[in-house]
């Protein structure tokens, strides 16, 4: 039937079309209009259901315990012999055995007592309509009741037990009422239709508390309406605050990135389960995180280069959108195929089966237009969006592990082939042997990954602000615009500094090196006279304090001598020769330095 009319609705649809092309009659085309109003009303019924039938089929935690404020239906009742009735008449029947049983047990013993102590229950139950004494039909009673209905009811009375006995009947009453409704509201509301609010042996606040209109749990706050953008928005400012405090800490860049999975992540470990993170905070949340690993708003290095494994030349960085958008597909809808699913699962079930029919049978999610957008969450609309744009299968929700998915997912979309100078296939290899070493001190792992690179740069490079002094700032270089090339193989500071590393060490002249020895500690023209990861080790200490000297004449406005670089450099070697000295096999640590001269300290 649905697709009948799903067909009826694409057949006016094409008729509309003929209509307005050809000019046709305004009657007619608003007689068309009409008509597929009401088919595709029928169509789209299923994504207005909240709208129809109320926020109850929200799986938002604070609107599915919500009732409409005015009303409260009783489908079923359990009798005293434990049977449900649900019927009508069983439902009843309950009621009738209840105040039977309730107010033949009240009247009687009340009106024994005296009414020295204030006033009594009885006069509140002969108030009421009992069965005994009434025409009153239990057929006829209404299974909802208004809350203003029931606060009028209780402002209206003001009963006082009169002795101890009294109090203690009336209170069994209570709890029997709420063991009934099961909850602590409902027994403060018993307490004062019973007794009244005054003295001190029932202490109560001073009228009902109202629905919220909101609540908050474990960080997220829910109610009416879309809340993914101001959860993400109060998130957001948390973690910047926190990164702007790791500002004051000096960590490499592998550290940022631990750092940033485990201080940074975490903060947006709840919200990221319940609502997606809308498309307007990607940029934000970007910046949020880069900020924290290149320590300011510079991109050094491309975005996607830090998201490769470290032994491919990355830095194993987490890509936030990838990240927090896998943990709410597998979280909401891999609840979808759990054999035991929560409560939740059927209302946005309902909501996402119109889009995810082949989905769920193996294939890709359909392209659909949604009509009526208003009526579904952000969070629905762009998941399913980006179940079909990254093509993410129900194999990969349900079996694949989060982790291998945002490894799949990174790849195929936010994947990069590095561009390096200089670097053939064969040389791309060493390199990355090179840079991931062990015997890297971390202190220099930076700088040695940016000349890997190619980005050695300070903040003041053409490369990333817009400057008119494009040149090297060394007094020696002057008019000469700054570059890897230069650094690395034409500044005269630094080729003289090269030389008497060279002369101290006995190794072949650093100044005589090409930009690939540089960059990715490669060579075929030294033989086995040195072993190559050592000269690595000795080219990398060479570039973090010619480096730093670099940055000195620029951020600091000092000039260091190039005999206290040396001296810098060759004790920093020193130290290095001796922890591998202390820590390796003898034969081992000899091979790693042989024809160094090294003299230790």
């Amino acid at each position: 039937m649905q697709s009948s009319r799903y067909k009826m609705y694409l057949g006016l649809l094409g008729r509309l079309d003929i209509l307005i092309s050809q000019g046709g009659d305004p009657e007619d085309i608003a007689a068309v209009k009409n008509l597929m109003r009401s088919y595709q009303y029928d169509r789209y019924a299923s994504l207005v259901k909240e709208r129809d039938h109320g926020s109850y089929r929200s799986p938002d935690p604070y609107l599915s315990c919500k009732r409409k404020e005015g009303t409260k239906s009783i489908p079923s009742l359990r009798g005293t012999d434990g049977t449900l009735e649900e019927s009508p008449r069983g439902i009843l029947k309950v009621v009738r055995d209840y105040y039977i049983e309730l107010l033949g047990k009240g009247s009687p013993q009340c009106s024994e007592e005296g009414t020295s102590h204030g006033r009594r229950v009885d006069d509140f139950l002969s108030e009421l309509t009992l069965p005994e004494h009434s025409d009153l039909s239990f057929d006829e009673l209404v299974s909802e009741i208004t809350i203003e209905e029931v606060t009028e009811s209780i402002q209206q009375q003001n009963k006082l037990v009169s002795n101890t006995r009294e109090a203690t009947e009336v209170d069994d009453l209570i709890l029997a009422y709420s063991a009934a409704s099961a909850s602590r509201v409902n027994r403060d509301k018993s307490v004062v239709f019973w007794c009244g609010k005054e003295g001190d042996q029932f202490p109560l606040p001073d009228g009902f508390p109202r629905a919220q209109p909101e609540i908050k749990i474990l960080g997220v706050v829910f109610g009416p309406g879309d809340l993914a953008l101001r959860n993400w928005t109060e998130r957001l400012a948390i973690a910047s605050s926190k990164v702007e405090e790791s500002h004051r800490w000096k960590l490499t860049f592998r550290e940022r990135v631990n750092l940033i999975k485990t201080y940074v992540l975490t903060v947006f470990g709840y919200v990221s389960n319940i609502f997606l993170l809308p498309r307007s905070l990607h940029a934000r949340m970007f910046a949020l995180f880069f900020r924290m690993l290149w320590g300011n708003r510079l991109n050094l290095i491309k975005r996607v280069v830090t998201y490769l494994a470290r032994k491919d030349g990355g830095l194993a960085m987490v890509n936030p959108i990838v990240f927090f958008t896998n943990t709410f597909l597998k979280r909401n809808f891999g609840a979808l195929l759990k054999d035991e699913q929560p409560g939740w699962v059927c209302i946005f079930r309902e909501w996402v089966t119109p889009f995810l029919v082949d989905w769920f049978q193996g294939g890709r999610v359909k392209s659909m237009r949604v009509r009526h957008s208003s009526y579904l969450p952000s969070s629905v609309i762009e998941g399913v969006g980006i179940l079909r744009r990254w093509n993410v299968t129900v194999e990969e929700v349900r079996d694949t592990p989060k982790k291998l998915l945002d490894g799949r997912v990174l790849a195929t979309h936010f994947g990069i082939q590095l561009a390096l100078k200089d670097c053939p296939p064969s040389t791309l290899a060493s390199g990355l042997k090179n840079i991931n070493s062990r015997r890297l001190p971390e202190k220099y792992r930076d700088v040695a990954f940016l000349s890997f690179h190619g980005r050695l740069y300070v903040r003041v490079n053409l490369k990333y602000r817009n400057i008119t002094d494009r040149g090297c700032t060394r007094v020696e270089c002057s008019g000469e615009v700054e570059s890897m090339d230069h650094f690395l193989l034409e500044c005269p500071f630094n080729v003289q500094v090269y030389k008497e590393v060279s002369a101290a060490l006995g190794i072949p002249c650093l100044s005589r090196w090409t930009y690939a020895e540089w960059a990715y500690g490669t060579s075929n023209s030294r033989g086995r006279a040195f072993d190559l990861g050592t000269l690595y080790v000795v080219s990398s200490v060479v570039k973090y304090f010619t480096w730093m000297a670099r940055c000195r004449v620029s951020l600091q406005r000092k000039d260091l001598s190039c005999q206290v670089v040396v001296a810098d450099i060759l004790r920093a070697v020193r130290g290095i020769y001796t922890t591998e000295r202390a820590s390796m096999d003898p034969t081992i640590w000899q091979r790693l330095w042989r024809n160094l001269k090294v003299h230790p300290p």
